[in-house]
């Protein structure tokens, strides 16, 4: 008898319509060689009834439903129809379990099985493990990052003070009141070299740039230093770099140590950008961070242009070259086309 996707075996007994354990009634019961007793029903108008199928194991149905009368008639038909080509299904069917766990094609797709689970598993914890050890990379770069910012809270606290608006001029003022007598001075001084005239600051040093108020005294005084040493006195068409400039201010008047150490943490920031590593400072604290060169370049820069027009910037790396360095005259110049300017406003 043909009982599960071409497999055929025979009874040893069939029986039909016995009463079961449960009290119930197969069309048919078969007894196998290993003493499994196997239920079949036969569908012609009433399927298995679901309480039926599910109270007794290993339930078969053949299904001859569709069976014409010439085919009942016909007994080798039947018999065929019957035994092997009628459409069957099981119901429940643990010895069917059984002989499949027992298969070889059975027992190979359940290894591959176990090898395919294995190997999930595998990935699984490799795919944990990587992410425990990159989050973990992650987490040593943000502590390390924080150590190495923690010295420097203090100092980016006054940077960021430093870069709100109207913090710089603040400044600039405490420092006019404090570094008054060096001021006056220093005027005095470039009035007996002709730089300036009286009460006038040196033409060019007179307004804020960038940055100015990170040097250790006045703008006043170490702009007025820098353009008497490197323009006033320096020959036309000699030239120096934003570097050197730097170096001199800080040789002479030095700049506030806390923004020392934050310009030289904002070079180390640079370096990590630069390389694509982690970076120590964000935006806002490295816009807030000016370097000494920065602070001389938007100085010198300021001279390049109108109403001064003292230096010629050249590409490059900050280079500069004296083109003009009559102040006194450029001075004069300025102040007429200014006075000038608010009488024709004034007339109108």
């Amino acid at each position: 008898m043909s009982f599960l996707d071409g497999k055929s075996l025979e009874p040893q007994q069939v029986v039909s319509e016995k009463n079961t354990r449960e009290n119930l009634r197969p069309d048919l019961t078969a007894t196998l060689a290993d003493g499994t007793q196997l239920f079949i029903e036969i569908f012609v108008t009433h399927a298995v009834e679901p309480a039926k199928a599910e109270a007794l194991d290993n339930v078969m149905e053949i299904d001859l439903s569709s069976v014409n009368r010439d085919q009942v008639l016909d007994i080798v038909k039947l018999k065929d129809i019957v035994l092997k080509s009628a459409p069957r299904k099981w119901y429940r069917c643990s010895w069917m379990d059984t002989q499949l766990e027992m298969s070889p094609d059975k027992q190979a797709l359940d290894a591959k099985h176990r090898q395919d689970k294995d190997r999930y598993l595998r990935q699984l914890e490799a795919a944990k493990k990587e992410r425990r050890e990159h989050e973990e990379f992650l987490k040593s770069l943000d502590e390390k990052r924080r150590a190495e910012r923690e010295p420097f809270i203090e100092d980016l606290q006054k940077a960021l003070r430093m870069a709100g608006e109207g913090k710089a001029d603040e400044f600039r003022d405490r420092l006019y009141e404090r570094c008054a007598r060096d001021i006056r001075k220093t005027q005095r001084l470039m009035e007996s070299f002709g730089f300036t005239q009286t009460t006038c600051p040196l033409h060019g040093s007179e307004f804020s740039t960038k940055g100015d108020w990170i040097v250790k005294t006045h703008p006043l005084i170490w702009k007025a230093y820098v353009m008497k040493e490197f323009i006033m006195m320096a020959g036309l068409g000699s030239s120096f770099s934003a570097g050197r400039i730097a170096n001199e201010v800080q040789k002479w008047f030095g700049f506030w140590p806390w923004m020392e150490r934050l310009a030289e943490l904002k070079r180390r920031d640079n370096d990590r950008r630069r390389l694509g590593q982690q970076r120590l400072l964000s935006n806002e604290e490295a816009a807030a961070i000016i370097l000494p060169v920065e602070s001389m370049v938007a100085f010198l820069d300021r001279l390049s242009g109108r109403p001064y027009g003292y230096l010629e910037k050249l590409r490059g790396d900050h280079q500069y070259i004296v083109r003009y360095r009559n102040s006194f005259s450029l001075q004069a110049d300025y102040f007429a086309q200014l006075y000038k300017a608010s009488q024709e406003k004034a007339g109108k």
